[in-house]
């Protein structure tokens, strides 16, 4: 896990632009899922 986080973290400090993708891709599924 530490691993995949240190991944991502070097991405969106690369691409910070990215972080709104990325954070509503985390969020809950909508209710009909």
């Amino acid at each position: 896990a530490a691993l995949c986080n240190a991944a991502l973290e070097r991405f969106l400090r690369r691409f910070p632009e990215q972080w709104v993708w990325f954070h509503a891709r985390w969020k809950s599924p909508p209710p009909a899922v």
